[in-house]
């Protein structure tokens, strides 16, 4: 949550007048035309209060003319801080980004007066206004120097703060920053960046904690949850995600299902994504159950109603995490449960709205299916994951989805080969052999050496075993040189148990080939 720059400013204001105004007691005798100052800028300052924006700022633009920078700094620093305010309520309108200069500029000025030596609460105020508009800047522009702009305006005014004397603005400043270096991290030094943004994070929760400020301390520790949970991508992957898991946690103290149900939501999505991430260190199983757990808590608030996108994102995790628990207990149950997730996934991504998430889950629906068929039910299982991956393929086309392409097809004649075991063998050994055709034709091996060596391996067989039921020379033909192809992939050194099949393979064929020409 970044700091309000509108009631900062005003807050700056206020403060500023009260030290104009003891400035112009002490000093009224000598200085007759600073008292002229006073009454005009109270004036004003009155007008931005009232919301007049615009007859505020030409009355401050009109009596800066006429300041004295030397004799009346003071006075010219409030005002300049204020003409900034103004621009900032106008960039609320239209015109956005030329406001927002204007107030960055007059932000500028004021700093010109206002040195952390000698003035460090209105030099850590105004340069938190400057940081909080450049910020402002930056998600408008997407400009990486605005961002910059924006780190070393909240630095500065981190620097004018106690963390004893005024926490909250303390760590009002310190999320700012936070965030800042969070964008940062997109454009350059991501570790670096993101390791920087956790500090800020961290420090910002010294002042925001769970029973004064709830609210706050509930988004900081959220963004911190994710900002680590990015991190660990780069570095310290087991750490970096515990620790995000114990931030999002400790978020939860704060953000419930009554009071905060979309935060709630957010940060049980959040803490569902780790745990998955966790899962991949250690303690497979019981970090995949929480991970279910927070999905499902979530899942609650973002129901397929009211937040159809999230609901279909959910869901999809939801059958990820269930799929992969299906490799470590209840097989059976856990499978069910991934593909009636995995359906509700498709109750959102349609062919015609959605088509690369509707080909995603279908091909998850199919994954599924296929394992499903180990267990129970395996011809209609099969069928059900052919039908799925068939599906998929409206989509992935080899023109401009290549790898999904190839991966579908291979896949379905896996599925086509399993199925020939049960009903009309040749018919599906010949369906299946079509697909891994279709695949071995993308140009990919280079990408997937192990897929081709294995689908070719796995594509001799079946032309072997149709040798048996129709045009046996053509199909021995066909499965010799598919293990032929398989063996160029191998070393015989690295891989002999394989290299001494397919080469028993070649020789049995060869024997056959004789038998049938005698």
């Amino acid at each position: 949550m970044v700091f309000d720059p509108v009631m900062a400013g005003i807050v700056t204001g206020v403060f500023l007048l009260v030290i104009l105004v003891f400035f112009v007691f002490s000093v009224s005798k000598k200085k007759k035309a600073v008292s002229a100052y006073t009454e005009k800028v109270t004036a004003a300052d009155k007008l931005l209060e009232d919301g007049d924006i615009e007859s505020a700022l030409n009355a401050y633009v009109d009596i800066v003319v006429d300041v004295s920078l030397k004799e009346a700094p003071e006075v010219y620093g409030h005002i300049k801080n204020n003409i900034g305010i103004c621009y900032r309520k106008l960039a609320l309108g239209d015109e956005k980004e030329k406001y927002l200069k204007k107030a960055k500029s007059a932000y500028a000025d004021a700093l010109t007066v206002f040195k952390f030596k000698d003035r460090p609460y209105d030099y850590g105020m105004v340069n938190m206004n400057l940081g909080n508009t450049c910020w402002a800047l930056y998600e408008l522009t997407a400009a990486e120097t605005d961002l910059i702009e924006a780190i070393s305006a909240f630095e500065a005014a981190v620097t004018a703060y106690n963390l004893n004397d005024d926490a909250l603005k303390y760590g009002s400043i310190q999320n700012s920053l936070a965030l800042a270096y969070r964008a940062l991290s997109e454009f350059k030094d991501r570790d670096e960046n993101l390791s920087r943004a956790a500090t800020a994070f961290t420090e910002a929760l010294k002042g925001r904690t769970d029973h004064e400020h709830p609210r706050e301390y509930g988004i900081t520790h959220n963004s911190l949850g994710h900002t680590l949970w990015e991190l660990s991508r780069y570095k310290d992957r087991q750490e970096n995600l515990s620790k995000a898991a114990e931030s999002f946690e400790e978020a939860l103290k704060v953000r419930t299902v009554v009071t905060d149900p979309g935060d709630y939501a957010e940060t049980q999505a959040n803490l569902g994504n780790v745990y998955c991430d966790l899962s991949e260190v250690g303690n497979r199983a019981g970090f995949l159950n929480k991970a279910i757990d927070a999905y499902e808590e979530a899942i609650k608030v973002r129901t397929y109603v009211d937040f159809p996108a999230e609901y279909g994102m959910l869901q999809n995790n939801l059958g990820s995490a269930y799929g992969a628990l299906a490799e470590l207990q209840d097989k059976s149950g856990n499978l069910q449960k991934a593909i009636l997730a995995f359906k509700e996934t498709l109750k959102v991504y349609t062919f015609e709205t959605s088509p690369m998430d509707y080909a995603m889950a279908q091909i998850n629906v199919a994954n599924a299916y296929f394992l499903y068929a180990e267990s129970t039910e395996k011809e209609v299982n099969l069928k059900l994951a052919i039908f799925a991956y068939k599906e998929a393929l409206k989509v992935y086309i080899p023109e401009q989805t290549p790898d999904e392409y190839f991966k579908t097809q291979l896949t379905l004649g896996n599925a086509y080969n399993s199925l020939s075991e049960l009903t009309d063998k040749e018919q599906n050994i010949m369906k299946a052999i079509r697909s891994y055709e279709r695949a071995i034709k993308m140009p990919l091996v280079e990408k997937y050496p192990a897929k081709y060596a294995s689908m070719l391996f796995t594509l001799g067989n079946m032309c072997f075993n149709l040798s048996f039921i129709d045009n046996k020379e053509d199909n021995l033909i066909k499965a010799q040189q598919a293990y032929e192809s398989a063996m160029s992939f191998l070393v015989e050194e690295e891989n002999p148990v394989r290299y001494a099949e397919i080469r028993n393979k070649i020789e049995a064929i060869s024997q056959m080939q004789q038998q049938h020409r005698n």
